[in-house]
């Protein structure tokens, strides 16, 4: 005499499995094909219409030794004083004591 230690399987679990499974693999299918096959729509953007003003600004060039040296930088005050580096903590953080 044999003894049955499973139960026995219905009929609707085995179709709920295969219906999961299926899905599953649908699900991934239009995951990679979002990800890897399909291309993204271009959107053109328009800018406002005072946009074209704009573009001269592209033409300006500054030169930083000029900036520096114009009176007008030369007139400007420190009004804080610098800070003295600190002597604090070690020399080499990642080393052991």
């Amino acid at each position: 005499m044999a003894i049955i230690i499973e139960e026995e399987r219905k009929q609707y679990s085995r179709l709920l499995s295969g219906v999961v499974w299926i899905t599953v693999g649908v699900i991934l299918l239009l995951a990679v094909y979002y990800v890897f096959f399909k291309r993204p729509d271009i959107i053109e953007i328009s800018g406002p219409a005072d946009f074209e003003e704009i573009e001269g600004l592209l033409e300006i060039r500054i030169a930083p030794e000029e900036v520096v040296q114009s009176p007008a930088f030369q007139g400007l005050k420190l009004y804080a004083s610098p800070l003295a580096p600190s002597t604090q903590g070690k020399t080499n953080p990642f080393l052991g004591r």
